[in-house]
């Protein structure tokens, strides 16, 4: 089997394994019917903030990435990426036999599995199975992560048309928020979790099966180098030697083809190479640049995660058409997939300043806008919250794509570990933060500190901010 014929199948592969990996996409759609049916049912104890999912969820996907780089040395990737599968579709069959319990921990029990499973699989398949394939990384990174938004897209049409088919409005007053009543949307609702788990790990398991081992070379090459003994240093220095000659020799012959090549780079490109090996997680905290992108990265996340679990929550009070969210779901995750991919392409054109500018600015003038329409115009309400949505997650894609970037392949999986602790801090704020100024100011505050999160980055990053030196 020849290298392109690979190539599109293990690209492939990681397609289908994202596909349906990310229920955060859909979370605010399952949230509305989940809480219906425990209020129904009487065990809902307190109905805690939807944005406490997202908060569990980047823990886990923490722990499960800090997993992944430290089982990599000693099991091999296809067997971790395989159990992570598992381990991330559990999540839904879970809900089957625990749905009984109260809604926070059902919050958990869907959450854990979910953000672990995704965690241990999603850095290991792009860096042993994607990014060595391709110099254009934004690109590559950008169509991966927009798979999910494709699966998104599909789920949120089917939960609605599965659980609410006669679209059935809400009428069920329950504090800030409104919930449904009808039995025949809360019949439906278990079965639902089935299906959605049923089509989630069946097309994994296609995915996995659509990786090459062939892929593992060059990550092998890469972990022997630190696990050789003495005695085969000549040997292994012999052999190093000789790939980075070639490797170097590659680089100056196609340095007019890197997305971010210049003259500095073709003659830095030994120091380049030094710098991805020699890395150290106290090295990248320390790195301005990746402090600069950590902060904005903060920043700007709080957009998506208002915009995420919210969407519904806040707007159904106005707008008292359930199809009308299902509708507005989809083409939500449907333009995230078209702009991850131009994110993408973005990033590989014009740098990280100039697109964190744009994404900043549209951000927090969005959101706020989000408020106002949903009361007053819901057909505009419907585009700004697309068009918010796209915008704060495209920061995902472009923070894969700048790490692999500006830090290399060898450590990926480490080096997006590492930043996504960030993830965790970000979702336990807005969390509290949403709980806190719902209950004492309303909805408006909670869209206005994100407005305001995002408006900081921009000031921070017009100010502040320069191109990262290896990238530019």
């Amino acid at each position: 089997m020849n290298e392109t014929i690979q190539k599109i199948f293990s690209i492939t592969g990681a397609l289908l394994i994202n596909f349906l990996a990310r229920p955060a996409m859909y979370w605010s759609n399952i949230a509305t019917y989940m809480m219906s049916y425990h209020v129904h049912q009487g065990n809902s104890g307190r109905l805690i903030s939807p944005s406490w999912f997202l908060f569990i969820y980047d823990l886990t996907w923490t722990v499960g990435a800090v997993c992944a780089f430290s089982m990599v040395r000693c099991i091999k990737p296809s067997y971790l990426i395989f159990v992570a599968i598992v381990v991330e579709s559990s999540g839904f069959f879970m809900e089957l036999i625990f749905l009984h319990m109260t809604w926070a921990a059902n919050e958990i029990l869907i959450s854990l599995p979910a953000g672990t499973g995704l965690g241990l699989f999603e850095c290991l398949v792009l860096q042993y199975y994607v990014v060595d394939w391709t110099e254009n990384k934004g690109f590559v990174t950008g169509l991966i992560q927009s798979s999910s938004c494709a699966g998104a897209a599909i789920v949120n049409q089917f939960i609605t048309w599965w659980v609410n088919p006669q679209n059935f409005p809400p009428d069920l007053d329950h504090g800030e928020i409104v919930l449904f009543s009808s039995e025949e949307i809360i019949k439906r609702v278990p079965s639902m979790f089935l299906v959605i788990g049923g089509a989630n790990i069946a097309l994994q398991i296609t995915g996995f099966c659509l990786l090459r081992e062939r892929h593992l070379l060059h990550a092998t090459d890469t972990l022997n180098e630190n696990t050789l003994t003495s005695k085969d240093d000549t040997i292994y220095n012999t052999f190093r030697c000789e790939n980075e000659n070639t490797s170097n020799n590659n680089e100056n012959n196609n340095c007019n083809r890197e997305p971010f090549g210049s003259d500095q780079q073709c003659n830095n490109s030994s120091m380049h190479h030094e710098n991805e090996k020699n890395e150290t997680v106290s090295k990248l905290l320390c790195n301005r640049d990746f402090q600069k992108i950590s902060f904005v990265y903060f920043c700007i996340q709080q957009s998506f995660e208002i915009t995420t679990p919210f969407f519904k929550v806040y707007g159904i009070v106005w707008i008292e058409n359930d199809h009308f969210f299902s509708t507005l779901g989809t083409v939500m995750v449907l333009s995230a997939i078209v702009g991850n991919v131009i994110a993408g392409i973005c990033l590989d054109k014009f740098g990280i300043k100039i697109c964190l500018m744009v994404i900043c600015a549209c951000s927090s003038s969005l959101l706020l806008l989000m408020y106002f329409l949903a009361m007053l115009m819901p057909g505009l309400y419907f585009v700004v919250t697309v068009l918010s949505y796209t915008f704060s997650s495209l920061i995902y894609p472009f923070i894969t794509a700048s790490v692999a970037i500006s830090f290399g392949n060898k450590h990926l999986t480490r080096n997006l570990a590492v930043i996504s602790f960030m993830n965790i801090f970000n979702s336990l704020t807005i969390s509290v933060v949403s709980e806190i100024l719902i209950d004492i100011y309303g909805w408006f505050s909670v869209f206005a500190w994100g407005s305001f999160s995002c408006l900081l980055a921009f000031i921070f990053v017009t100010l502040t901010f320069s191109e990262p030196k290896n990238i530019k």
